[in-house]
């Protein structure tokens, strides 16, 4: 099971956790191995995860800054829920090159019924994620509990262009980000995708620390049947006036938030002052 660690003073991000069987914001409540690549900047300490590395893949890393980080995984039913490996191991990484700026990471998943977690520390680089199988899935965190969205990504950074190219079917996938210049892009091409984007500003010394629905900007693009994309905005206590709460709604894709080709396709949007389980936080093994 996953746990989540506190970030020090700079360095901000968070896991939104929760319900995987109505896959909407009302119900959400390793092995190592080495890259030869920088560190995370100033404030690294042991509430950070150990960056470079995780069980995902072994990146391949060219080039002498930026850089273009490629990890390929082909691991299928490794979640320990029956796939076909049957391990009880999730499939995490730890992305991170220091300073440096404008680096690209690709990162492709061939596999399925797999549980998922990604860190990313960057500034002004190019993140595409590629998610050719099906059915991720991640353990209940408690005996008895309900099963967790199969993919979560935490993306710790300003100027990134993220990118989620979802091409199989029947998963739910949380992106929380701190960034307010991260503009992520998604194309939902399968069925049955719940998505959910959660913004949480931060500054030095709080969070959250104010986002608010105009203030950030997104792209979606949704193929295939019955999927939900949402955008969920936790605001903080230091903007001059807090904007209202607004409960988790859904409503038929709009060319106002997106674009959609195919049926059964929504949109759904939340604002909240609360911020969600495990507060400001990585995901750590």
């Amino acid at each position: 099971m996953k746990r989540t660690a506190k970030l020090g003073v700079g360095i901000v991000a968070a896991f939104l956790v929760a319900g995987f069987a109505l896959f909407l914001p009302a119900s959400l409540a390793g092995t190592h191995s080495s890259t030869p690549l920088q560190s995370s900047g100033g404030g690294l300490d042991v509430n950070q995860p150990v960056w470079n590395t995780g069980n995902l893949c072994t990146p391949t890393v060219t080039g002498s800054g930026p850089y273009v980080y490629t990890c390929t995984s082909y691991a299928s039913g490794e979640n320990g829920l029956g796939g076909s490996a049957g391990i009880s191991a999730p499939l995490w990484y730890n992305f991170s090159a220091g300073e440096s700026t404008g680096n690209t990471y690709v990162i492709t998943l061939i596999g399925s019924d797999d549980c998922l977690y990604l860190n990313f520390h960057s500034f002004d680089s190019n993140i595409v994620i590629y998610l050719d199988g099906s059915s991720y899935v991640c353990p209940a965190s408690a005996a008895g509990g309900p099963l967790q969205p199969g993919i979560n990504i935490v993306v710790n950074s300003e100027g990134d262009a993220f990118s989620l190219i979802q091409d199989g079917s029947s998963y739910a996938t949380n992106i929380t980000t701190y960034g307010t210049t991260v503009v992520p892009v998604v194309l939902q091409e399968g069925s049955y995708l719940y998505t959910n984007v959660t913004y949480i500003g931060t500054s030095a010394s709080t969070c959250p620390s104010g986002i608010t629905d105009g203030k950030v900007a997104w792209s979606v693009t949704q193929i295939g049947t019955n999927d939900v994309f949402g955008t969920i905005f936790v605001d903080g206590t230091n903007v001059h006036v807090a904007p209202p709460t607004y409960s988790w709604s859904t409503e038929p894709m709009t060319p106002l938030d997106g674009t959609a080709f195919g049926y059964g396709l929504s949109y759904g949007n939340e604002t909240t002052n609360t911020l969600p389980a495990g507060g400001c936080s990585y995901i750590v093994e």
